[in-house]
């Protein structure tokens, strides 16, 4: 019988957007981690800011039930439940006096990543441009070439204080920009910005038609003053993006919220319903138990500030000039004298075991914001923290 296929090798081409995007830093390190295990090496992973703490027993108590209420359901909506909504605007007014309208001022996301990286989809044409940070959350840059847009980049650094230079940005930049994308406090230097760097910020992008992207995921880990929500500041023109990944270690639930001017939200909610069904709603049932736990979220803030603690100690003993970090669970380590990022993060599994994130990973192309620090995530329980407090101090650098 004639064959009915030809035995040939078909050619799959990949698009050219997907192919000028790098291997995301994280799967990376991953790859490099998991092959290190299987030798048999007890590996510490603190390269990826995955949070390892445990879901509130408030929260997970909750999805059970919610299994049952939303057994007979079919698709979410793309744009969470009206007790969803009702809940993250609840929070947004009890812990920061937002002020926000469920329905049209709220939207749900599958965690912020997804919705960072579909965000210039909704506002980027071939040749606009975003202003964006670095280092920083790789999606924020990513998207924009994913939607065939340019970035120009505001590298954060010691020089700086972690805060852009808003004077670098040249007129002619100015003129195709669509918004500028900020992340405090920040991923991955623990700096938290002020009201009145928010202030400055928000009167630069209103003096050039811009509208403030602001990444809040880690709103809620600070360990000083409590940091100001740019929506505290301004509704119009500002979108802000919170998590529960953090503050409530709800990583492996993917459920967040964008909240802020309506005509940005209708924008994301008409891309949003292009790309997917939206979040289960028992999960969206956990979590309106997670917005409204005001005590769990400042256990759990407390709780993380002691685990850095004890790796701050650690890393003190060994020479390193290390310092607290301002917010988050990531401390922005500087290298030794003789190392780059990436030699000195081999350098640490090779003598402590323990994964940690080249600085250089985490910055945009053409970025070296990051090529002398390493980032480490405290990401862990209590008893894996103590040990890896103990391998980190019994060496020197």
């Amino acid at each position: 019988m004639e064959a009915l296929f030809q035995e040939k090798t078909m050619e799959i081409k990949l698009s050219e957007r997907l192919m000028a995007l790098e291997s995301y830093p994280f799967a990376m390190m991953d790859e490099r981690i998991r092959k290190m295990r299987e030798e048999g090496v007890d590996v510490i992973d603190f390269g990826v800011g995955s949070p390892k703490l445990g879901v509130p027993e408030i929260v997970r108590e909750r999805l059970k039930d919610g299994i049952e209420e939303f057994k007979f359901f079919g698709y979410p909506t793309y744009d969470g439940t009206k007790e969803f909504r009702k809940a993250a605007a609840g929070y947004l007014k009890r812990r920061f006096g937002i002020e926000v309208e469920p329905e049209k001022e709220v939207l749900i996301c599958a965690g912020t990543k997804e919705l960072l990286f579909h965000l210039p989809e909704a506002f980027i044409n071939p040749g606009d441009y975003a202003l964006v940070t670095t280092p920083g959350f790789a999606p924020s840059w990513r998207g924009v070439l994913f939607a065939e847009g340019k970035y120009f980049l505001l590298p954060i650094n010691e020089e700086n204080d972690y805060l852009p230079d808003l004077d670098k940005v040249t007129k002619d930049i100015l003129k195709k920009a669509k918004y500028v994308a900020v992340n405090y406090p920040n991923n991955p230097t623990g700096r938290i910005a002020s009201a009145e760097f928010y202030k400055r910020l928000l009167k630069f992008a209103e003096k050039n038609n811009l509208f403030v992207v602001s990444d809040e995921a880690y709103i809620e880990l600070y360990f000083g003053e409590r940091p100001t929500s740019m929506l505290a500041l301004k509704k119009e023109g500002v979108l802000a993006f919170f998590s529960l990944s953090k503050q409530s270690a709800m990583a492996n639930y993917r459920i967040g919220f964008a909240a802020g001017d309506e005509r940005i939200i209708g924008a994301l909610k008409k891309l949003k319903s292009n790309i997917d069904s939206g979040v289960a709603n028992a999960i969206q049932y956990a979590a309106v138990a997670a917005l409204s736990d005001d005590d769990g979220i400042d256990r759990m803030r407390k709780r993380w500030k002691r685990l850095i603690e004890i790796i701050v100690e650690a890393l003190s003993k060994t020479g390193l000039d290390v310092r607290m970090p301002e917010g988050t669970f990531y401390i922005w380590q500087k290298v030794p004298k003789g190392y780059d990022s990436v030699s000195f993060a081999f350098e640490m599994l090779e003598r402590c075991g323990i994964g940690v994130m080249p600085g250089n990973w985490l910055c945009a192309p053409g970025d070296e914001s990051g090529k002398n620090y390493i980032r480490i995530a405290v990401n862990e329980q209590e008893e894996v923290i103590e040990k890896a407090a103990k391998r980190i101090s019994s060496v020197k650098w």
